[in-house]
């Protein structure tokens, strides 16, 4: 971009990047505002944007009042001069419950001296680090954590004894020294979790299976918030979720059991060497996944004999232990004949 400002062409750089700045000079010639046009068209003021970012979430900017249009002709001329970055921040977008979670962010300072370091929860500050003082490291209470300071430094904080009002925006701040202050920042929004307490089950399904007959069989993973996503796979190879129903039932303390049930007709392919595997996930965001296998076999000889004899239902397989019980039943009926 190109602004006339008192007959001076100013071109408006930042960072390498398309130039978004706007400039507007009053009646008198002079530079009155400067600002960049954010979503829905409201103007950020003294604001010039990073690169953007995977994260919509995510906010990089830089700020800085010039009070001369020689200062912005300084800013669009020696960007990677004066402008701090934020390379790399690591916040992850849940926090477990009840437990202890470090918070990154890495900046580069462009050659300058760094003011300060600030970390906020709600544009509330809860840890700050001060390069140049003699006492650099200072928090504060901040409901839903407790900050960790001998495990804090300018590049990260540790928070510990997650609760549930740790959820919300958090931002980390990195500002210059005087006179010119520049200050990025980055933020993300985060949620709290609670992990289930114990792996999946599959429950419910048949001792044996053959082709043409229907399956219906189900995991559960318990108590958890918010519900976990079940998934299922067939010899590795994930199932439609139009043949999974998955629903939740309240287990206390906010706490949720979620339980998928697999519906779906048998074939001959998903026989591997007389072998159908199925696998059952149970995910939470990035923070949990957890899988339970089990192998069904095809109908053996064992199992068409015993069907032959009556044992088995007919149309489908026995449950685990049938077999066993009704020769235990007949053992001991013949036991009584003889006596």
């Amino acid at each position: 971009m190109v602004a006339q400002l008192g007959g001076v062409a100013f071109l408006g750089l930042c960072q390498g990047q398309p130039p978004r700045t706007q400039l507007r000079a009053s009646r008198g010639g002079d530079v009155a505002e400067r600002g960049t046009a954010g979503p829905g068209g409201e103007a950020r003021s003294d604001r010039c944007p990073a690169p953007a970012t995977d994260h919509p979430t995510e906010m990089n900017w830089y700020h800085r009042q010039w009070p001369t249009a020689t200062g912005w002709l300084l800013t669009c001329l020696l960007p990677g001069v004066l402008c701090i970055r934020i390379v790399d921040m690591q916040i992850p977008r849940s926090l477990v419950r009840g437990g202890e979670v470090t918070l990154r962010c890495k900046y580069d300072p462009e050659g300058k001296d760094i003011y300060a370091v600030k970390w906020y929860k709600d544009r509330q500050e809860f840890y700050h680090f001060l390069p140049q003082n003699s006492q650099q490291k200072g928090s504060y209470n901040v409901s839903g954590f407790q900050v960790v300071p001998e495990k804090s430094s300018d590049t990260e904080v540790t928070l510990r004894q997650i609760g549930d009002r740790a959820a919300g925006t958090y931002k980390c701040e990195v500002s210059g020294e005087g006179p010119n202050f520049w200050t990025a920042f980055q933020e993300r929004n985060v949620s709290v979790v609670a992990l289930p307490d114990r792996q999946p089950e599959i429950w419910g399904h048949l001792r044996f299976y053959r082709p043409g007959e229907n399956i219906s069989v189900n995991c559960t993973s318990p108590n958890s918030s918010p519900a976990v996503r079940i998934n299922w796979f067939v010899n590795d190879e994930q199932v439609s979720r139009d043949n999974i129903h998955q629903w939740e039932a309240p287990s206390g303390a906010r706490l949720v059991t979620s339980t998928g049930n697999l519906r779906m007709t048998v074939r001959p392919h998903h026989f591997k060497a007389g072998v159908m595997q199925l696998k059952c996930t149970a995910s939470l965001g990035d923070v949990y996944w957890e899988s339970v296998r089990v192998n069904l076999p095809i109908w053996g000889e064992t199992a068409r004999g015993a069907r032959s004899n009556g044992l088995f239902a007919a149309g489908g397989a026995s449950r685990p232990g049938l077999v066993t019980s009704v020769q235990m039943f007949l053992c001991a009926c013949a036991a009584l004949v003889f006596r």
